[in-house]
């Protein structure tokens, strides 16, 4: 179980990003917002690293693979999830980004080896159906088109993301890699900042400024260092399997933070995508349990 509480604290603190980051966009523009996230966990992180002894010194041949690392996240992942927001409510936001499990296994498989099981591909059809009962009603769209493309860009920029940061964990510590790619997504962010003509915002509320820090310790800088942990001892399919989780903690924090109001339907389609979380493990938990006997 130990191998598990990682990718579960990821999954929580993400699913509560997408009601913070609602509530902080009431103050921040998109770019606002993430500029000053990445700024405060860059920094974070680099202190904490820099008491630890946990940085270390990056090679000049893996400069190139930082950098591209660091376009698919922070830049390429939070201006999709972030804009994406804008145009979706929190919780359908979350159950987009929930689909990554859907993908990941099939990606893992034909880029790193990584088994693809029978239970791995049912549970993940299971949770298909799920998103299509809150995605769709009568047969009809219920959503943004354009907040579901980006919102489907985003899981397309995590599932690279965790493919990359994979193969540079055989490399660096995963602490070094998360500090590196915050710190180079600030720099990206900064000229896109100035280049809207408006890097600082007209009024920020309180509420505002406490979500944002929140955003930037805990859902840019902490949860980044505990799914590449997850990745590195449970694979990139189990560890995206987890993300099937932040549709109902989002769906509660939701409804008590912002008073979003949620029907059957979708209450149904938030049972189905939980479902395939624990039908997709089926497998890994026997397989536990098997290896315990054998030893």
């Amino acid at each position: 179980m130990k191998n598990y509480t990682a990718p579960i604290l990821t999954s929580t603190i993400w699913a509560l990003s997408y009601v913070f980051t609602a509530i902080a966009l009431e103050s921040f523009t998109p770019v606002q917002l993430l500029t000053i996230r990445l700024a405060i966990a860059s920094t974070l992180l680099a202190f904490i690293g820099y008491r630890k002894g946990a940085l270390q010194r990056i090679s000049k041949k893996h400069i190139p693979s930082f950098i591209l690392l660091a376009l698919l996240e922070p830049t390429g992942y939070f201006l999709c999830e972030t804009f994406g927001l804008t145009f979706a409510s929190p919780v359908l936001s979350s159950v987009i980004l929930s689909t990554v499990p859907l993908f990941a296994p099939f990606i893992a498989y034909f880029t790193l080896g990584e088994k693809l099981s029978a239970s791995n591909i049912a549970g993940l059809g299971v949770s298909f159906i799920g998103v299509l009962f809150l995605t769709l009603k009568g047969g009809n769209l219920t959503a943004s088109p354009i907040g579901l493309l980006l919102l489907g860009g985003a899981v397309f920029f995590l599932i690279i993301y965790s493919i990359a940061v994979k193969k540079l964990q055989e490399h660096y510590t995963t602490h070094t890699i998360v500090t590196a790619q915050n710190a180079i997504g600030t720099v990206y962010f900064i000229p896109l900042l100035l280049a809207t003509g408006n890097p600082l915002p007209e009024s920020v509320e309180t509420t505002g400024i406490l979500s944002t820090i929140t955003l930037g310790v805990f859902a840019s800088g902490l949860a980044f260092v505990w799914f590449g942990e997850s990745i590195k001892n449970i694979g990139v399919s189990k560890t995206n399997a987890f993300l099937n989780l932040m549709p109902a903690v989002t769906a509660i924090a939701s409804i008590a933070l912002t008073g979003e109001t949620i029907d059957k339907q979708g209450l149904i389609g938030i049972a189905l995508v939980i479902a395939g979380l624990f039908t997709s493990q089926a497998k890994w938990r026997f397989s536990l349990r098997s290896k315990a006997a054998i030893a």
